[in-house]
């Protein structure tokens, strides 16, 4: 009963937001075709979050969150802290957590999430194939964010060169010894 109430809670950190047309994009949205905006209630995820074990303890539960996708699906992973500051650090800068977690329905997907003082950074790994990347979505207002998937993500004009900054004219390798 205790868990079912903590899976009912935990799913109002995030808001869908879907009239964006008063808020503005930074460039980074600017060169992503689709995405899904919304507003994050951060104060209400780090007090969640305070009750994730932690990773390689002797605790082998994890902690349930529910993660919105791009497109509007969703994934619960199961969380466990992972302390990724040495503990000097960590002392130093209690504000920043790190978590890392599995999909539970989607058992190949990863997620990586760290809180900073500077915000929300979440990257999930291997969902159905790709990626799926959370950042700020306006510089003025730190509780709205936007994701997407990587195949969404399109190489602004000036960067779509070739790789390593190298214009595919002059990246030729002929002439080099084998």
């Amino acid at each position: 009963l205790f868990m079912a109430g903590v899976s009912i809670a935990q799913t109002n950190f995030f808001a869908p937001l879907p009239d964006r047309a008063s808020l503005n994009p930074t460039r980074v949205v600017q060169n992503v075709k689709a995405y899904q905006v919304l507003r994050l209630n951060e104060n209400a995820l780090r007090h969640y979050l305070l009750a994730a074990p932690q990773e390689g303890g002797s605790n082998r539960n994890y902690l349930p969150l529910e993660i919105p996708l791009p497109g509007g699906r969703s994934e619960t992973f199961g969380l466990m802290e992972s302390g990724i500051l040495s503990p000097e650090i960590a002392a130093q800068h209690p504000e920043i957590k790190s978590y890392t977690g599995n999909g539970l329905t989607n058992k190949e997907a990863v997620i990586r999430l760290t809180l900073t003082s500077e915000g929300l950074h979440i990257v999930i790994l291997d969902l159905d194939g790709d990626e799926v990347y959370f950042e700020h979505y306006t510089d003025e207002d730190r509780d709205v964010y936007f994701n997407y998937f990587l195949r969404d993500a399109v190489a602004p004009p000036d960067q779509q060169r070739g790789r390593c900054d190298i214009d595919d004219d002059h990246g030729s390798l002929d002439g080099l010894p084998n």
